[in-house]
């Protein structure tokens, strides 16, 4: 939500205008079994807000290009932020059973955000996700690697693991797993490309044979 700039151009954007098209309402439109991730959700406007709290509560909407009834029905929203997170995991810890844990942490959250109720009142559940612990992002991170040698019909044989300590390093930053695996094919393009060269079938990953790929932090 955050890529937005205002109330009008979140809702031109993701609901549509009589101009055009909404990429959320378009996409519903042409397939009405969509799961929909709105990241951000404390970033969004107030009028979208009250729109999304409409759909929710109706499951239809109107297309502000044709007019016609838009069906929400069949679809599944997935609502992110990571606002006040360690606050909110605490809560939820504290809470006791699913209907106070839900609570619990709505209150806390629209306490601490500018999320509206109307919104927060139609949400059935709540996730209190924790970043992974090192070991579990070695493993992702290593799995991602064995999958791009799959792609080229190799076998990952050897890792070094400086290389992979600086990957979980990189994991741990405000981006966090979204772009890894765009980061993990640029990192091994190189070797993979040398290890077709010379027709191998393994591959071994050195820390001082890659090129590392640097991603920048998010503010």
């Amino acid at each position: 939500m955050r890529d937005y700039a205002d109330d009008a151009t979140a809702i031109a954007t993701l609901l549509g205008s009589e101009a055009a098209a909404g990429r959320m309402v378009g996409a519903v439109k042409a397939n009405p079994y969509y799961v929909i991730i709105i990241e951000d959700i404390e970033a969004t406007p107030p009028r979208l807000q009250e729109l999304l709290a409409r759909i929710f509560s109706n499951g239809v909407i109107q297309d502000p290009q044709s007019g016609s009834k838009v069906d929400f029905k069949n679809c599944v929203f997935f609502l992110l932020t990571t606002a006040s997170h360690q606050e909110l995991a605490n809560v939820a810890t504290k809470s006791s059973g699913r209907r106070e844990r839900i609570h619990n942490v709505l209150q806390t959250f629209q306490s601490e955000t500018m999320v509206e109720g109307p919104l927060l009142a139609q949400i059935c559940d709540v996730f209190v996700l924790t970043k992974p612990s090192n070991m579990v992002a070695a493993e992702v991170i290593l799995l991602l690697m064995q999958r791009e040698c799959e792609r080229h019909k190799l076998k990952l044989e050897y890792v070094d693991p400086q290389l992979i300590a600086e990957e979980v390093r990189q994991s741990q930053g405000a981006a966090g797993f979204g772009p890894m695996p765009a980061r993990i094919g640029r990192l091994m393009r190189d070797p993979l490309v040398r290890a077709a060269q010379s027709s191998q079938t393994a591959l071994s990953l050195r820390r001082n044979e890659i090129t590392m790929v640097h991603q920048p932090e998010l503010d």
